[in-house]
């Protein structure tokens, strides 16, 4: 069946497409029932329209569904099939598989020696039945052989028996992996199994006979359309995976999983003991956000966490501008998200454990979920209503989540909870008053400008060369740092930007400039500064994370800080703190005759032991320069430290705190930021302003107006890439190098991407040592005019500058231009290209010149603003 269009003649279906579609069906009375099965499919045939396809037209993105594991009808498969007649008393496990005829028989064996040493009776395989005539020629291509393993469980075993089979799944994994294998498990469980494929939702219950087997009767069926965004269409990819289903796209996927391969040094569990290392890597660098989601929310859930708690922690709710919220619920949030940053961005999740199944929105309610409970006790969610029609007589009620909202239904008969009960219940099992009270200290935000007064020019005097040691030029002063501390706002512009990128400059660029922030788009929304800001924090734990498996609420003891831009007092109530929070200053200058990738070992070698030695907050500091002191690009410091930090799994130990002298802008701060850095200290621009405003009373008021600009400009850079709060833009990574070479980015920004090449260390070198020659080989203290605002006879060039405007009008006056021939200077990246070249037609069959220019128009105006009035 296709669409009629006829009224649509502009609309191509093909470029409109909702998100993924997700949902789950129940019984709430916990007792298994075919219509579980057959509803859940219907439900997802009617999300076909939410789902991706290939080019084909026939292969989905893929579709799936969870359901609980139906053990009568597998213990007849057993006894049928393979002649096997389990023991009902023991709990039957079932593991589905992705493999291929090669593997087949490796897999079986480490399967059967892994379930041999720990206790499980391996009962058998099957494959299992499907019909490959439904597929598209794609996924026929790509089709898996497709296992079902089946093992009874031990009785009394040393942990639960679905975090022994969590444990035995990673085991197994690794061991495939080392063997070179590419098979993949859906999913390991006595509770739950997943049936799922590159399908569309049509397909599926075609492709799996087992489905529209009458006797599949199950408690719960959660269910999922594919639409991929941010990642290749695959098996593996597909959902469900082993806990949820997903629609949306996690905008700080890359630091989340940096910051849990970070934290995996550090974690320690009286549940798992030795065991604990087994399940490292905790979370898949490989693969969609959906599937890394997965493995987190798996981890803290088999490790004996509550899957609400879990899901809780992962997707918290905001609380910092909510007046209704209970005050043991923001202690929850603000509690752990002392040892977990958000995962941030649209999410409609529905879950389960085997025990409970859940749905849960992101804090913006980007996605939607809609439920009906019926008087007959059937409970469906969905990404849309009337996925399953019910007649009117049959509805008990019908609602829509709220945004940040959860709801729990107990698979064994205990009924529904819903948002406010079910949070409340989880904080209450999890009590933290108490402990924040005596283990956080605030400072707060300086929001009037006394906080300004403490700051104070160095004893010695302002030595204005420092500034081209840095390399600030005229207009930094001119048009970013006095408009921002007069206007409290950033600089805007218009007209767009004719200068080349930094990789094509002509001129010494500062570092930041080879970075570019990423943004929200396609099916992923940005956020509103202004009109969601409710949503939206700054603020920031200063300290070593608390260990993710405790127990218990623990706290290594913080202090938070409302903003990432400190002004000075704040800065001196930190310093002050050293106690509590133990700080070590590390200074980031190369000597004159030292080389920079050895001083950047140094750095790294420092940090690192101060680590180790206790410290929890480093300074990152490339003050005190002088004339035989060089400072280093903050940004290339922090990154280069975060990643080794990382590397050496001690990086949630210590925050790292930037005193900064080449802080200009908010794309400054939000580079830092997102490399790694957890607050800045602008010093060089805090001394700017104390030194141009020396006549004024007001410089406190000027230093305050740029931090608020910073600020002001921070969240906007964090909203146009999806993300509300600065935990989950710390570390995010949320940047594309322009013009880095690929060496650079592997030993210090391995987790930056860029296509183009460019500099590399040496050229950094370079860069500082000239900056600095000129800062000191003269007594002038003038700062260097860049020319990128306007336009400069020595400055930064530009597409569109006066000589290229002479060449025009001679050119259009038929009087002959010198030089229009020369090859220019490139300024684009389209400069670069080159025309692939091809027999030239005649000059005499072209037109006339005099007719060609009939057809040009010069208005003054848009064409759309001319009408037939004027």
């Amino acid at each position: 069946m296709t669409a009629d269009n006829s009224l649509y003649p502009l609309l191509t279906p093909g470029e409109f497409h909702d998100a993924c579609g997700t949902g789950f069906i129940t019984e709430i009375s916990g007792v298994p029932s075919r219509r579980v099965i057959d509803s859940a499919l219907e439900s997802l045939e009617r999300l076909t329209h939410r789902g991706g396809q290939n080019a084909d037209s026939k292969t989905g993105d893929g579709s799936g569904i969870l359901t609980d594991i139906p053990q009568e009808f597998f213990q007849k498969i057993l006894k049928d099939e393979l002649g096997i007649s389990a023991t009902p008393e023991s709990p039957l496990a079932v593991g589905m598989v992705f493999t291929t005829k090669n593997d087949r028989s490796m897999l079986i064996k480490i399967f059967r020696s892994e379930l041999k040493k720990q206790g499980f009776q391996y009962l058998g395989q099957r494959e299992v039945p499907v019909n490959k005539d439904s597929l598209g020629d794609y996924a026929r291509k790509t089709c898996p052989l497709i296992l079902q393993l089946f093992f009874s469980c031990p009785k009394n075993p040393r942990l639960q028996i679905e975090s022994f089979l969590y444990l035995m799944r990673k085991s197994i994994e690794t061991k495939i992996t080392r063997k070179g294998s590419d098979s993949y498990i859906c999913s390991l469980s006595s509770k739950t199994i997943v049936y799922k494929g590159l399908l569309s939702a049509h397909q599926l219950r075609r492709f799996y006979s087992d489905l529209e087997n009458p006797e599949y009767v199950a408690k719960v069926a959660i269910f999922h359309e594919r639409y991929s965004t941010n990642s290749i269409s695959s098996w593996a990819m597909a959902q469900p995976f082993r806990f949820l289903a997903h629609n949306g796209e996690i905008n700080s996927i890359k630091g989340n999983r940096l910051w849990m391969q970070a934290r995996e040094g550090e974690l320690k569990s009286q549940y798992w003991g030795d065991d604990l290392k087994v399940l490292h890597p905790i979370v898949s660098n490989e693969g969609s956000d959906s599937l890394s989601l997965d493995n987190v929310l798996e981890f803290l859930t088999r490790s004996g966490r509550d899957i609400f708690h879990s899901v809780m922690m992962l997707i918290p709710d905001y609380y910092a501008h909510s007046k209704n919220i209970e005050q043991s619920l923001k202690d929850f949030f603000i509690y752990h998200e002392n040892l977990m940053e958000p995962w941030d961005g649209p999410a409609a999740l529905v879950f389960t454990d085997g025990d409970f199944v859940g749905a849960k929105l992101d804090r913006n309610g980007l996605r939607p979920l809609r439920y009906t409970v019926t008087k007959d006790g059937l409970i469906i969610m969905a990404s849309e209503a009337g996925v399953i029609e019910v007649e009117t007589e049959n509805l008990e009620y019908h609602r829509h989540m709220a945004a940040g909202e959860i709801l729990s239904v107990d698979l064994n008969g205990g009924g529904i909870t819903e948002n406010d009960d079910l949070k409340k219940l989880v904080a209450q099992n999890f009590p933290s008053t108490d402990l924040l009270s005596e283990n956080v200290k605030i400072i707060q935000h300086d929001d009037t400008f006394d906080g300004f007064n403490l700051f104070e020019l160095p004893s010695i005097g302002f030595d204005k060369r420092l500034r081209t040691a840095f390399g600030w030029e005229k207009e930094d002063l001119n048009r970013y740092l006095i408009p921002m501390a007069k206007s409290s706002r950033e600089p805007i512009g218009s007209m767009g930007d004719d200068t080349p990128p930094a990789i094509l400059s002509s001129r010494n660029r500062r570092f930041y400039d080879y970075f570019k922030h990423t943004f929200a788009q396609v099916t992923n929304p940005p956020i509103d500064p202004i009109r969601e800001k409710f949503v939206t924090s700054l603020y920031e734990y200063l300290g070593s994370e608390a260990n993710l498996l405790s127990e218990k609420p623990f706290f290594n003891g913080a202090i938070r800080i409302e903003s990432p831009i400190l002004s000075p007092r704040e800065l001196a109530s930190i310093m002050d703190n050293h106690s509590w929070l133990p700080h070590k200053k590390v200074y980031g200058h190369l000597s004159i005759d030292a080389n920079l990738k050895d001083q950047l070992e140094k750095i790294m070698t420092e940090c690192e032991e101060a680590v180790q030695a206790g410290h929890k907050l480093i300074l990152l500091s490339n003050e005190d320069i002088t004339s035989e002191l060089i400072p280093i690009p903050m940004a290339l410091i922090v990154s280069a430290v975060h990643h080794h930090l990382i590397s050496k799994k001690i990086r949630s130990k210590v925050s790292l705190l930037c005193l900064s002298g080449d802080i200009v802008e908010d794309h400054h701060v939000a580079c830092l930021v997102a490399l790694g850095a957890s607050a800045v200290y602008p010093y060089m621009a805090y001394e700017l302003i104390r030194e141009e405003f020396s006549d004024d009373n007001d410089w406190t008021k000027m230093m305050g107006n740029y931090r608020y600009a910073l600020e002001k400009g921070l969240l906007k850079i964090m909203a146009k890439s999806g993300i509300a709060t600065r935990n989950s833009y710390h570390g995010s990574m949320l940047l594309h190098g322009f013009g880095i070479s690929q060496e650079l980015l592997d030993n210090y920004f391995p987790s930056i991407k860029c296509q183009t090449g460019g500099i590399n260390l040496g050229h950094i070198e370079a860069t500082m040592r000239e900056n600095h020659l000129q800062a000191f080989s003269t007594e002038s203290t003038r700062l260097k005019e860049s020319g990128r605002f306007h336009f400069r006879k020595n400055g930064e060039k530009h597409g569109y500058s006066p000589d290229v405007f002479k060449l025009i009008h001679k050119s259009s006056r038929g009087e002959p231009a010198d030089n229009l021939d020369k090859p220019s200077q490139p300024i684009y990246i389209r400069d670069l290209l080159s025309f692939k070249g091809k027999n030239s037609v005649p000059l005499e069959q072209g037109e006339e010149v005099s007719q060609i220019l009939r057809r040009f128009g010069a208005g003054g105006m848009s064409f759309g603003a001319i009408s037939e009035d004027l």
